[in-house]
C-alpha cells in the first residue's frame, strides 16, 4: 500500500468516528512509537473482550510470529489472561468488566434482598451479551477467584451479601418451614400454601418462597408442586437404588417405595423425565441420562 504525502498508516481498523479524546491520542501515539508489546497490549483491550491470536494480529497489524511473541511475553506478566486453549482476555478489560459486574449485582440486591443473588443466565446477559457462553463462564469463575464475586449452581452473589428478612418474611419462612418439614413428599400446593397467610401477608409469602426456590431450599417438581431439598435428596437415593436393583420402573412402584400418593409419585416422575434422567416406554420408565446428572 502507498500513501500520499509520507503520511503512515498507524491504525488500519480504526472507530467508525474520528475521535479526538485524550485515550484515543494517546492509543496512536502508542502506535506510532510503542514498541510491538505495547501495541499488542493496547490492541487486546481495544478489542473489548475474548479475542483469539487471529483477531489479535489483525487488530495489532502484526505478523503471525510477532503475535504469538507478544502473547506469550503479555500473558506471562499478566497483562492478558489465557481463558482457555487459544482464548484470551485483555486484564484492562478483566477489571472493567469486574466493576461492572459489582455494580450490576449491588443494585440487584438492592432491588431484591430476599433473592439469592442473580440467576447466571440473567448476569451474562446483561454483562457479556455478545460472548459465548463458556467463556463468559470462564471469565466469572476468573472473578470469583479474584473475590469479587461468589457463585453457585445457578446464582451470582458478591461476596458479603446475605438474605435479610423482615420479621414478619421470617415469621411466614419459619411457616413454610414448618409445613414442609411435616408434610415430606406430601406437600401442599403452591395455592393451599398461599391460602395459610392472609391477605395483608400475599405479596410477602410471593417473595419469600421465591426466596426460598432461588436458594435452593426448594426444588421445583411441577409450577404447583415443590419439596425440600432435604426430602428431594431422600426420593432421588431412594428412586436411584431402584434402579440399581431393576432396569425400569413402573408408577405404582414409585408411590410405593416412596410411600406416597400416585400424584406425588407421578410429579417426581415427569420432573426427571424433563431433566432427561429417565425416559417413559409404554407403562415404565427406564434410566436415560441417569442420576449423574442431576445438580442438587
Amino acid at each position: 500500500m502507498e500513501t500520499i504525502g509520507g503520511g503512515v498508516i498507524l491504525d488500519s481498523k480504526p472507530a467508525n468516528r474520528l475521535n479526538r479524546s485524550g485515550s484515543a491520542i494517546n492509543a496512536l501515539r502508542i502506535r506510532e512509537k510503542g514498541s510491538i508489546k505495547d501495541i499488542a497490549d493496547l490492541a487486546a483491550y481495544q478489542l473489548g473482550g475474548v479475542f483469539t491470536e487471529a483477531d489479535l494480529l489483525r487488530r495489532a497489524d502484526i505478523d503471525k510470529t510477532t503475535c504469538r511473541e507478544a502473547l506469550s511475553s503479555l500473558t506471562k506478566k499478566g497483562n492478558l489472561i489465557q481463558l482457555s486453549q487459544g482464548k484470551y482476555l485483555s486484564s484492562k478489560v478483566f477489571e472493567k468488566l469486574g466493576k461492572e459486574c459489582t455494580k450490576t449485582l449491588e443494585d440487584y440486591h438492592k432491588s431484591y434482598p430476599i433473592r439469592a443473588g442473580m440467576s447466571l443466565a440473567e448476569l451474562r446477559q446483561k454483562l457479556m451479551p455478545n460472548t459465548g457462553v463458556s467463556e463468559a463462564n470462564a471469565i466469572l469463575k476468573k472473578m470469583e477467584a479474584s473475590g469479587i464475586i461468589k457463585l453457585s449452581d445457578k446464582n451470582v452473589f458478591l461476596p458479603d451479601f446475605k438474605i435479610t428478612y423482615s420479621e414478619k418474611q421470617k415469621s411466614i419462612h419459619e411457616t413454610l418451614c414448618a409445613d414442609f418439614e411435616k408434610a415430606k413428599f406430601d406437600v401442599k400446593t403452591y395455592d393451599e400454601l398461599s391460602e395459610l397467610f392472609a391477605k395483608s401477608e400475599k405479596r410477602d409469602f410471593e417473595q419469600v418462597f421465591e426466596s426460598m426456590i432461588s436458594n435452593g431450599e426448594l426444588i421445583m417438581l411441577s409450577q404447583q408442586i415443590y419439596w425440600q431439598k432435604e426430602v428431594y435428596k431422600e426420593a432421588v437415593g431412594l428412586i436411584n437404588k431402584q434402579y440399581e436393583k431393576k432396569e425400569e420402573m413402573t408408577l405404582a412402584e414409585c408411590r410405593d417405595i416412596m410411600g406416597t400418593s400416585r400424584k406425588y409419585a407421578l410429579a417426581f416422575l415427569e420432573h426427571l423425565d424433563g431433566k432427561q434422567v429417565t425416559s417413559l416406554h409404554g407403562d415404565v420408565r427406564k434410566l436415560k441420562k441417569g442420576f449423574g446428572e442431576i445438580q442438587i
